[in-house]
């Protein structure tokens, strides 16, 4: 396995495990903002999971399957699962650390499939690391 797969793997089970983080901080919000931060969690895991079909593709444009298990996704992830059920204020807490940890593997991707001339990849990475720049940017503004 080529280290742009290698890395391509990396970012899809993060992001899926991001994914169900957030979609669990959309059902489970509580706040007198509950509607602002029950929409933002939707979007959020809506973009999220848009995500998930572009990265396996791309793993797949690179001649390796993608993952499908559960067990797969929770090994190789560098993003834990949430397993309680922070306030509304840990929810961002915790989003803001693995959104700047999204951030930094795409940044690794996208150095990597500039390495492979995997321009397709690395222009879709320059793309992904705006619209979490722009989560990190959002959720610093609702701790304050």
């Amino acid at each position: 396995m080529t280290d742009l797969v290698q890395a391509l793997r990396k970012v899809l089970t993060s992001n899926f495990v991001l994914y169900l983080k957030t979609h669990m901080f959309h059902w489970n919000v509580e706040s007198q903002n509950f509607a602002e931060y029950h929409g933002f969690w939707s979007d959020v895991y809506d973009d999220l999971w848009d995500q998930t079909d572009t990265l396996a593709e791309y793993i797949r444009q690179e001649g390796e399957y993608a993952p499908g298990a559960l067990s797969v996704y929770s090994s190789e992830s560098v993003i834990k699962d949430e397993d309680g059920f922070p306030s509304a204020q840990q929810m961002f807490s915790k989003f803001l650390t693995d959104n700047q940890t999204i951030i930094s593997l795409y940044e690794d991707l996208y150095h990597k499939a500039e390495a492979a001339h995997a321009h397709q990849i690395s222009n879709y990475c320059a793309d992904r690391l705006g619209q979490h720049k722009k989560y990190a940017w959002m959720v610093k503004s609702f701790l304050k």
